[in-house]
């Protein structure tokens, strides 16, 4: 527990954000996310560059999503901005590399659940053709209560095929998605490439 308030310095946050990249703690998964940041806290009380004596895993956690706001509006900012340089630091380094790791994490898991929610649907539908053929084979009963032949084994197939169709489709909609993603991630980096070329001209 922190016994004393004190305001981040420069040196102190950059040290945070090194700590954060060796550690990764926007990585981890739910439930072990604080563990890490306690753990971040920890290596960072214990440095002798850094000037806090105290330091909670909460504390850390909130000051690294500060600096990675700000970081963010920043980019947005010198987007929309012309003619005006800035110098590229250790500490702008340091954030481009972590907003690219959140991001690509956190496409991953959104792509991680939209495949399972594709392979889902794709088991509904295939239990749904299950039950309209259970019900088609019912309704051809004969009026002697006796039933007529089933259906051929093509009938399966033809309703296994659709099902198919559904799923290959849902696949293709996901693969597009991920080359869009895949795009967009070069773009960044390349808009990032250039920035820094046009930093270490001045």
């Amino acid at each position: 527990m922190e016994t004393k308030r004190r305001n981040f310095s420069e040196g102190d946050d950059l040290l945070l954000l090194k700590q954060a990249v060796a550690v990764k703690p926007y990585k981890e998964k739910h439930g072990k996310v604080m563990a890490q940041w306690e753990g971040v806290a920890a290596s960072l009380v214990s440095s002798p560059e850094f000037s806090r004596a105290n330091l909670g895993g909460k504390t850390a956690q909130n000051r690294f999503n500060l600096l990675v706001d700000a970081a963010r509006k920043k980019m947005k900012v010198t987007k929309r901005a012309s003619g005006v340089e800035e110098a590229y630091t250790e500490k702008d380094q340091l954030l481009d590399v972590i907003i690219a790791e959140i991001d690509d994490f956190q496409h991953a898991k959104t792509l991680a659940k939209d495949v399972a929610a594709a392979k889902a649907l794709a088991n509904e539908k295939a239990g749904e053709v299950v039950r309209q053929l259970a019900v088609e084979r019912l309704k051809r009963g004969g009026p002697d209560g006796n039933d007529k032949p089933l259906d051929s084994p093509a009938k399966p197939n033809k309703f296994a095929k659709i099902a198919q169709v559904l799923a290959e489709h849902k696949e293709q909609e996901l693969a597009f998605r991920r080359e869009q993603w895949k795009v967009e991630h070069e773009d960044r980096l390349e808009a990032e490439r250039l920035r820094r070329q046009e930093t270490d001209r001045f």
